[in-house]
């Protein structure tokens, strides 16, 4: 969660916090982000050589070109195998042979399609001959990992995603003193946000933008359950797995319209880029959406989430020390779906890990209690497949989710722009530079309120990152891909009927 509207005499009442800023400035090198490469020119190996000294030299290729792509974590030494923190959570339930085929099955999936990334941005034009050579290599690698518990048992063990925190920063900046001022700023910024929903200050935005999903004939409502339960029940682990045609279907049903305070350039999504000269670009020409698909596991169910990501030109900084404004802006907005195909719970934050909001959509959901830093939770009743998001200018703050029916009888007289869904994965590919570098960060987005909140161990806050590195919170440890942050949250009837 950001903190919002920080007044400065707030500083000088808390005076430890002046002592991290006398730390920050002998440290300030941790802070920086370091640049995309620009440019590489790298031979491909001979097909002659043996598939691990192949394999091998590939990947030292790929690590000297600088564009290894870190969306997914690597497993200890083995670079066949990737994994996101929802596959992490299933390591100690791996107990039949099927469930760890089935797990490891998925790590090389990861793998897979992170080499497709790597491979393109770094030979755009990789021969098929190379490709053939080096799947086959991977498949071998991975059919001898399989033959082998010893060494499955030894990757479990170490399959474990390090948090997105620095131990060592929160303690020498005192965070859990610190986090009694922060925690102040963030129930100020919920109840400012719950005022402004109660408001509907939407209602008074005289220039605003409507953005809607471009028209498709789509309903999967009727087939979901059924197609959801054969999936689960084909997978030793639960999790539905499904083609990429019905995931383009159930994104293009749920698709939702946003709401945007003022037609201000940057106010309006866009395509971010990278330029040959290592700068940003920002294309206004096609408003689009960025789409991919995470998991979420609610008590012994898995459930499938659609997430769309949108992305703002920046967010213009007031003042030269402004401590939120910089270059690119933008945020996650995810549908958890329950388990007959209704959503069951609408979350959003900021493309930096900031501001994350929770939206629970069923009446017999009761909010609790979770561990950490607090979440802004709020309950809706919305009778829609198709939200439509309430943006705020330059700050691009999730206001609400409303029905839109309310929207288009405000808005009678407001021509709806279209916006058209790609797939997250184009951000990952290099036109003509790599967007995010090999931590994850995106580059050039820094903003100075990471001097404020570096005791909190967060890798420079307010930094525009890359799917799977969104720390969630400041006072606590959370991430935004945690597999079981709903639960920790919300006590939920899976399947009620809304």
């Amino acid at each position: 969660m950001r903190i919002p509207s920080i007044q400065w005499y707030h500083v000088k009442k808390y005076l430890y916090v002046l002592i991290s800023f006398s730390s920050i400035s002998a440290l300030s090198g941790c802070v920086s982000i370091s640049p995309a490469p620009v440019g590489v020119n790298i031979s491909l190996p001979t097909l002659d050589l043996a598939c691990k000294e192949y394999a091998a030299l590939i990947r030292r290729k790929v690590k000297v070109s600088g564009y290894q792509d870190n969306q997914f974590t690597l497993v200890y030494k083995y670079p066949e195998l990737r994994m996101d923190r929802f596959l992490e959570s299933f390591r100690f339930e791996l107990n039949t042979d099927a469930k760890r085929e089935a797990w490891f099955d998925l790590l090389f999936q990861h793998a897979r399609s992170t080499r497709q990334i790597e491979l393109f941005n770094v030979w755009p034009d990789f021969p098929a001959l190379h490709h053939d050579k080096l799947e086959a290599c991977h498949s071998k690698a991975l059919e001898q990992l399989l033959e082998n518990k010893e060494m499955q048992q030894a990757i479990i063990e170490r399959a474990v995603i390090k948090d997105n925190y620095r131990d060592w920063q929160r303690i020498l900046g005192a965070s859990a003193v610190v986090g009694t001022f922060v925690n102040r700023q963030v129930d100020k910024w919920r109840q400012a946000q719950e005022r402004k929903a109660k408001q509907q200050v939407w209602k008074g935005w005289e220039n605003a933008l409507l953005y809607q999903p471009k028209a498709v004939s789509v309903n999967v409502k009727g087939d979901y359950t059924a197609w959801m339960e054969q999936a689960r029940s084909r997978h030793p682990l639960g999790v539905p797995l499904l083609d990429d045609g019905f995931y383009r279907e159930l994104f293009d049903y749920y698709a939702p319209t946003w709401l945007l305070e003022n037609d201000a350039d940057y106010n309006q999504p866009g395509s971010p880029t990278r330029g040959r000269g290592g700068q940003i670009e920002f294309s206004l020409a096609h408003p689009v959406i960025y789409t991919y698909i995470t998991y979420s596991r609610l008590y012994d169910q898995v459930l499938l989430q659609l997430n769309y990501v949108i992305w703002f030109s920046e967010r213009p900084k007031p003042h030269s020390l402004d401590l939120y404004g910089g270059q690119l802006d933008g945020l996650i907005f995810r549908i958890t779906l329950d388990e007959d195909g209704s959503p069951l719970i609408y979350d959003s934050v900021h493309n930096c890990g900031c501001y994350h909001t929770l939206f629970s959509l069923k009446p017999d959901t009761r909010i609790q209690a979770g561990k950490g830093e607090p979440i802004y939770i709020v309950r809706r009743d919305l009778q829609t497949h198709r939200p439509v998001i309430v943006i705020n200018s330059a700050e691009h703050i999730m206001i609400d989710v409303i029905d839109p029916s309310v929207v288009v009888s405000h808005f009678s007289a407001m021509q709806p722009r279209e916006y058209s869904l790609i797939p997250y994965d184009r951000l990952r590919e290099a036109k003509p530079l790599r967007l995010f570098n090999q931590t994850g960060m995106l580059p050039d987005t820094e903003r100075l309120e990471r001097f404020f909140l570096w005791p909190f161990g967060i890798y420079s806050p307010g930094a525009m990152r890359q799917a799977g590195h969104h720390a969630a919170a400041f006072t606590s440890i959370r991430h935004f891909d945690d597999a079981r942050l709903l639960e920790n949250w919300l006590k939920v009837q899976l399947g009620s009927p809304k």
